[in-house]
């Protein structure tokens, strides 16, 4: 008797994060800047307008891009971000 594998939904392909996109954590929180990432692929966070805090490492299926607020100072960024995750 032959096995017949199920088939599976495909995945999308995760959005590769670059460093100066604004991002956020899937469950919300404050916008972070990326400034990189890892060996392993953990992409490298911090949050905006604030060096004195270390990267927070973050796995990239865990964030979205951030709607930039009033106060963020990303108004610029918004419409290039778009373009780029699009």
């Amino acid at each position: 008797m032959e096995h017949i594998a199920p088939s599976l939904p495909l995945m999308e392909a995760s959005v590769s994060w670059k460093s100066g996109n604004v991002v956020r954590l899937l469950s919300g929180g404050e916008a972070m800047t990326v400034i990189g990432s890892d060996s392993v692929g953990s992409v490298i966070c911090r949050p905006l307008n604030d060096e004195r805090h270390l990267g927070i490492y973050v796995p990239p299926s865990l964030l979205v891009a951030a709607d930039p607020g009033p106060d963020d100072g990303t108004a610029a960024h918004s419409a290039d971000m778009a373009t780029e995750i699009a």
